[in-house]
């Protein structure tokens, strides 16, 4: 909860809290796990994949979770959005790979 509740202001890539405010955020931070792992598309078949921002911004949230912080055990709610995390990745470098793909069939056959 702890590494949850700075992610907001890890992730702000303003450095000035466009995105994340000062205040207790102790009991949304409670939330933000499930609701990341809530919004995912990595289990909706035919979703799009999240997009390189996207990803950067969670990869922030990863960084932040308390128990790679402070090298303990992750929790449930860590694990799970980490086990997200790597299908988001996953999802994100085949579509690269696919676009690639018809870019190169693209030039052939032009």
């Amino acid at each position: 909860m702890l590494g949850a509740m700075d992610a907001g202001f890890t992730a702000d890539p303003t450095g000035n809290c466009d995105f994340a405010s000062a205040g207790n955020h102790v009991r949304r931070a409670a939330r933000i796990l499930p609701k990341l792992v809530g919004l995912s598309p990595h289990m909706v078949t035919g979703a799009d994949p999240l997009t390189a921002e996207e990803l950067r911004a969670k990869a922030a949230v990863a960084q932040a979770l308390y128990g790679f912080r402070n090298g303990e055990e992750l929790e449930p709610s860590e694990r799970l959005f980490m086990r997200f995390f790597a299908g988001e990745v996953a999802g994100y470098l085949e579509a690269q790979a696919f676009e690639a793909m018809e870019a190169r069939h693209a030039a052939r056959n032009a």
